[in-house]
């Protein structure tokens, strides 16, 4: 573990606390990029775990036992796990990301910022192969440029304007009001996301969700409607969507 790291940022230097002792708890012997994720996570004081909680992305959706399964390693007292290649490289791009940042302590935002250039920029950094936060990340539409946009918004106090929304931003807040059970305010998000990328087949999928929670009757025949128009797009690949139309 890099001891300069540790040296920073008590917040910081929590997350790596959270990761191991995750590691731990799963009878991990390896500390991967997974497990940093928990950690900015679970650090709910961190400006990082609030950034990736604006994603949508909390820790009741990030349980890594579900994720990666529990090992059979026994740690002996005081042992802590070994960090992975990656794991280690997120520690190094947090240390130049400060520097070029011209900050004098790392804090979570770059711990975050690390972790999101590992994730998307593995190639140009040649990595083995994607680390595992990666593939985390994609699953809930989360990118580099989404990370970097939001942490600057939050480091200000302030929150990202609807006026720089993409497709995504307003899926992902969309996805967020739909876990509040806001269906009307989810069902606008997924509309301003179709409007920005009409062939966004996942705030279809995810309208049609909503919708169908929400009693939407009328609006579940708009979404089917809405299908059939953007029919050339592959969320025809997805027998759900059509199913949840049957039965009207």
């Amino acid at each position: 573990m890099d001891s300069e790291f540790l040296d920073n940022d008590l917040l910081a230097a929590n997350v790596l606390t959270y990761a191991e002792d995750e590691c731990i708890r799963l009878s991990q012997y390896y500390l991967g990029t997974e497990e940093i994720l928990f950690g900015l996570i679970k650090e709910k004081k961190g400006i990082a775990s609030k950034a990736l909680n604006y994603l949508g992305l909390s820790l009741k959706e990030l349980d890594l036992e579900k994720w990666i399964g529990k090992s059979n390693t026994s740690y002996e007292k005081n042992e802590r796990p070994t960090y992975t290649e990656n794991a280690q490289l997120v520690l190094n791009l947090s240390s130049d990301i400060a520097r070029q940042r011209g900050d004098k302590i790392i804090d979570t935002s770059h711990v975050l910022r690390g972790l999101a250039y590992a994730s998307f920029e593995y190639e140009s950094l040649k990595c083995r192969r994607q680390p595992f936060s990666g593939t985390i990340l994609e699953e809930y539409f989360i990118n580099l440029k989404m990370i970097n946009q939001v942490l600057d918004y939050k480091i200000m106090g302030k929150e990202l304007p609807e006026k720089d929304f993409d497709a995504i931003n307003f899926m992902n807040r969309g996805i967020i009001k739909k876990t509040k059970k806001n269906y009307k305010g989810a069902i606008s998000d997924f509309c301003k996301a179709m409007d920005l990328d009409p062939k966004y087949e996942s705030s279809i999928l995810y309208r049609g969700v909503n919708l169908k929670d929400s009693g939407n009757t009328l609006f579940l025949i708009e979404d089917y409607l809405l299908e059939i128009k953007y029919k050339e797009i592959s969320v025809n690949k997805e027998p759900s969507l059509l199913e949840q139309f049957k039965g009207l």
